[in-house]
């Protein structure tokens, strides 16, 4: 169903001229309390019917209009990286039928295959999935390019709904992230779950990729996913989402103030 004509009137406006708002949350190393990087959060224009992501993004579906979505959000969220302190990673999400539709690859191929080396090679690419993605196939051809471009990428949202999970783990992402609902899980689980759970990390870390968790907004989740020798995570507990950086010791902070 395609959105009502003043939601279509203001996406076709966010489209046309960039008009998104980005926040940046912190993705901190758990051994060290240490920010490795931000993971770029887009909103849409403040006061409008679509500043929540949920109805921007949705409303992108319903009337066709992802990948252009998609393309000014990864735009708005490079010209992020000069808040970034040298070594920082930037994460950009991308949404699965962005990469999959007809198209895409020239798109792409235009966009961030032109960006300059020193932006590449500090950004991660997050696939993350949802139900309505079902049954895609994601551009292998045009991801493993990405990659040999200096890109790397991330599993998004591991543990909730990953119908594109086997395709994005033949490319070996860098970067698996383990949903909210895993984090949790990890707070509440019994031995035998929390081993399960260990599990989908060591086979993670064999594949050769680092685990991120997300969603953690207590000090018993942060525990619980150090215990389970996750390398590093973002949520609310670790950091807001903000328009520019936070201190860098805030995150340590948390940390020894959890494990205390």
């Amino acid at each position: 169903m395609m959105p009502s004509p003043p939601v279509l009137t203001c996406l076709r406006s966010v489209v046309r001229s960039g008009d998104v708002q980005v926040l940046l949350q912190p993705v901190v190393h758990l051994a060290t309390g240490q920010v490795t990087g931000y993971e770029a959060l887009v909103r849409g224009p403040a006061g409008t019917p679509l500043e929540s992501p949920r109805r921007l993004f949705q409303a992108a579906a319903e009337a066709d209009l992802e990948l252009e979505l998609d393309r000014v959000c990864c735009q708005a969220a490079s010209r992020m990286i000069r808040y970034l302190q040298p070594g920082q990673r930037l994460f950009v999400n991308l949404t699965p039928r962005s990469v999959a539709v007809v198209g895409a690859a020239t798109v792409w191929t235009h966009e961030l295959l032109q960006w300059p080396d020193e932006l590449r090679e500090r950004i991660v690419l997050e696939i993350g999935e949802e139900q309505r993605y079902a049954g895609r196939r994601l551009d292998g051809g045009l991801l493993r390019a990405l990659r040999a471009s200096g890109y790397q990428l991330a599993l998004d949202d591991l543990g909730s709904k990953n119908y594109v999970c086997t395709q994005l783990l033949d490319l070996r992402p860098q970067f698996i992230k383990l949903s909210p609902l895993l984090v949790q899980l990890a707070a509440d689980a019994d031995q035998e779950w929390f081993e399960l759970l260990s599990f989908v990390v060591y086979v993670a870390h064999e594949l050769g990729s680092q685990v991120v968790a997300e969603g953690i907004e207590t000090g018993c989740q942060l525990r619980a996913v150090r215990r389970l020798g996750v390398d590093y995570g973002q949520g609310f507990f670790l950091g807001a989402p903000q328009p520019t950086p936070q201190g860098p010791y805030a995150a340590a902070l948390r940390i020894l103030e959890a494990l205390a």
